[in-house]
């Protein structure tokens, strides 16, 4: 939970946007062209279709601060290098 309060801080995220800010920030790796989401329930998915039906605005600038901050939160953390 520390990990995740200091990606919301450093990245300014609230907590009712950080599902949407991880799906833009998977898909806006230019290696990823699909992301399977596993859903608890049938609002998580209704919520998940309707949020990818929008027009989102996550540019590349944004992408490599994003991985920036990340990649050193995982350094505090010890978390093996995933990014």
């Amino acid at each position: 939970m520390k990990k995740i309060e200091e990606i919301k801080n450093k990245l300014n995220i609230s907590s009712n946007k950080i599902k949407n800010f991880s799906l833009d920030f998977i898909m806006a790796n230019k290696m990823v062209s699909t992301i399977l989401v596993g859903c608890s329930s049938f609002k998580q998915l209704k919520e998940i279709v309707k949020y990818n039906k929008q027009k989102k605005v996550f540019s590349q600038d944004i992408y490599k601060k994003s991985f920036k901050i990340l990649k050193n939160i995982s350094k505090k953390y010890k978390i093996p290098n995933q990014l």
